[in-house]
């Protein structure tokens, strides 16, 4: 990636913030690619 980043976030509960300042930001993240309103129809199944 290349240019200038932009945060026009100023706030002091960003990440942004936090990694400036010193800290480390530790953001909780899910990855599910389950696709849920499959699972009926897969149930219907005669498998």
């Amino acid at each position: 990636m290349t240019g200038k980043f932009s945060n026009p976030d100023q706030g002091h509960d960003t990440d942004e913030w936090a990694l400036r300042n010193g800290y480390v930001s530790v953001v909780p993240t899910q990855y599910d690619l389950t696709a849920h309103h499959a699972i009926s129809t897969l149930n219907q199944w005669n498998l």
